[in-house]
């Protein structure tokens, strides 16, 4: 008989082999059905739903807050009914503005054994190093040749049929990994760093996710790499002694950096401006500034032709379908959850602040590191 705490943790490990959508397509290609890849997250949500509705509700204690959200949530999910045109588009809409807090507070109400979350970690780690080489690989070979190798063909930029992207960043190539794209890369190496950062048994580990991060060649995420940094930085007196000690030396080496970085034109403004610009012609209200009312009718749930799929601000999609009001309660909803830990609200500001320039919710990845961080982990000394 299946304990309920295992389809929880079944749920979980769903999810974190949905992020490796390359490497799950080439897993089940072997059987000549790729498309399984598509339905891994989608089950593995829907078990740690289940979970909640197998439990004795008078066991679990919810907030005001998350009653409060819930409730302004499920009202939208309703009145957007019309806006969609099937059950995928109803779908899309579910995943990218209500799964993360569904999941937030089902896992904040939730516990594992230590065991569990270190076998979590040492398979996050494998991904890691998996798709370290991968890149690695990629950079070797080119762009053409790996696409070819991983996925069997080599389409330029997006792939509409398997859903995996090949890009530049200036100069450099942003490789898709094992995971199928290079945000979502980044951010698997980003959250990876985090967790492992905060065990004692994996901290060692922490620099094969930083590289990770670094080579996804992505900007959102480099920007949480270097507040997390910092603020770890401004907590070690022995750092702090070191950087005092060292400090011009330090800085030539920063000058330096920062002079490569220019000659390859990283702190080039264009995209932003065409970004802002792009907002100014999309992000357009119909209903109220309050209380939002544009849910259905942007973001990656739209109809062909209906409005823009992507605004690349997972604040202003917030604030057109919620309002400010739903903007209002989504950040006390996460002040309510986090711990009262100066690194960890460093880490979601920073991540507040990636979303300014990214639809964070539209990334697998995202949906499935993101609510892990308010996981309950039972008696982790030493873990």
């Amino acid at each position: 008989m299946i304990r309920k705490t295992n389809i929880l943790i079944y749920g979980i490990f769903i999810q974190l082999f949905a992020t490796q959508s390359i490497l799950m397509f080439n897993l089940f290609d072997l059987a000549n059905f790729w498309q399984i890849k598509k339905f891994l997250h989608p089950i593995g949500v829907g078990l740690s739903i289940l979970y909640v509705f197998i439990l004795k509700t008078h066991k679990k204690t919810y907030s005001a807050i998350d009653i409060l959200l819930a409730l302004y949530l499920l009202i939208y999910l309703i009145l957007s009914i019309p806006n969609h045109k099937d059950l995928v588009s109803f779908y899309y809409t579910f995943r990218d503005n209500f799964m993360v807090f569904a999941l937030i507070m089902i896992y904040s109400n939730a516990k594992i054994k230590p065991k569990v979350w270190m076998s979590f970690l040492k398979f996050s780690l494998a991904f890691v190093l998996l798709n370290i080489c991968a890149v690695l690989v990629n950079f070797i070979i080119g762009y053409e040749d790996y696409m070819e190798l991983v996925t069997g063909r080599f389409v330029w930029g997006n792939d509409p049929e398997y859903n995996f992207k090949i890009s530049f960043f200036y100069n450099f190539i942003r490789s898709p990994g094992l995971i199928g794209e290079s945000a979502n890369l980044g951010y698997f190496g980003l959250f990876s760093f985090w967790f492992f950062l905060k065990s004692k048994a994996f901290n060692k580990y922490a620099i094969f996710p930083f590289i990770l991060a670094l080579l996804s060649f992505t900007r959102s995420v480099y920007l949480s790499l270097f507040l997390v940094l910092l603020i770890r930085v401004l907590n070690t007196k022995q750092v702090l002694k070191f950087l005092l000690k060292y400090m011009w030396g330090i800085f030539s080496l920063i000058f330096f950096f920062v002079l490569v970085l220019y000659n390859y034109n990283i702190f080039e403004a264009e995209s932003l401006f065409v970004r802002i610009e792009d907002w100014g012609e999309n992000a357009k209200f119909s209903s109220s500034y309050l209380f939002g009312g544009e849910l259905g009718k942007i973001g990656t749930s739209v109809i062909e032709g209906g409005g823009p799929n992507v605004l690349d601000s997972y604040w202003i999609t917030t604030l057109l379908s919620f309002g400010i009001l739903g903007v209002i309660l989504i950040v006390s909803f996460i002040n309510n959850k986090q711990s009262k830990d100066i690194e960890l609200s460093v880490f979601l500001i920073a991540i507040a602040l990636s979303g300014l320039f990214v639809t964070l919710t539209q990334s697998i990845t995202f949906l499935v590191m993101f609510p892990l961080i308010f996981l309950k982990k039972d008696d982790l000394t030493g873990t």
